[in-house]
């Protein structure tokens, strides 16, 4: 049985903090396909961010576009791939900006992955590679029926310390928030945004629609409650700059 952890205080939320964001355009060449992306693309990339924080009180300046010719980060740089953990280290640790309340996000071309993050539990022992890293295909335009930018609000809740919300299946306390109804596993991109129950003993439907499941983008719209709050006992404690 997943079982819900117990209600708590709910932490202050701020009216609108604004996070500043630096992104990172990595590029083999002067192409697309060398992922020399436009500021325009960046800029839309942005906007589907700021957009789907919409009600949670986070909203995002885009502090600079940077530029880094470097075929070796853009090719190497993967996700999960111990192989080449070091590389994507060293690209980090060259380019990163700002402390725990800054958003650093690297656009390289790996295919193991639309994006990974970092949590920001792990900022202390971490520092150097907090931040988000994605595909520099998954923007607005790109002409996929999927995955057409939201994947970049999916890393951002996992850098402002959500879980999916398929965690844990139908067991344990899942992703730790408690109005986000238990799910056996990810939905496919391909299942469409119809109403599914893949734990029928457990109160809820899967939550198809929230940025944290693995819906496609066409789906995608929402932040619970729980998750918000969630999201601001983390940057309270970790992310927030200190007086």
């Amino acid at each position: 049985m997943r079982t819900l952890l117990e209600s708590k205080p709910a932490p202050e939320r701020l009216e609108d903090v604004v996070i500043p964001v630096y992104y990172h355009v990595t590029f083999s060449n002067r192409t697309l396909e060398g992922g020399h992306i436009s500021d325009e693309q960046v800029q839309s990339a942005f906007d589907v961010l700021v957009n789907g924080f919409q009600g949670t009180g986070f909203t995002f300046k885009l502090q600079e576009i940077k530029r880094h010719f470097n075929p070796t980060w853009f090719t190497l740089v993967e996700y999960n791939n111990p192989a080449t953990e070091f590389i994507a280290i060293q690209m980090k640790q060259q380019t990163r900006v700002g402390g725990p309340e800054t958003l650093n996000i690297w656009t390289v071309g790996m295919t193991r992955a639309y994006g990974y993050s970092q949590f920001p539990w792990d900022y202390s022992k971490a520092p150097y590679s907090d931040g988000v890293v994605m595909n520099y295909y998954v923007i607005p335009g790109n002409g996929h029926q999927q995955r057409f930018g939201k994947s970049l609000v999916h890393e951002v809740g996992h850098w402002l310390g959500l879980y999916h919300t398929f965690e844990g299946s139908c067991f344990g306390s899942g992703d730790y928030v408690s109005d986000t109804p238990a799910q056996y596993g990810p939905t496919d991109t391909l299942s469409g945004c119809g109403l599914r129950d893949t734990c029928p003993n457990l109160p809820g439907l899967d939550p198809v629609s929230n940025y944290m499941d693995y819906s496609s983008d066409v789906c995608l719209f929402d932040f619970t409650e729980g998750q918000k709050d969630r999201m601001w006992s983390y940057y309270n404690a970790i992310r927030a700059v200190k007086a």
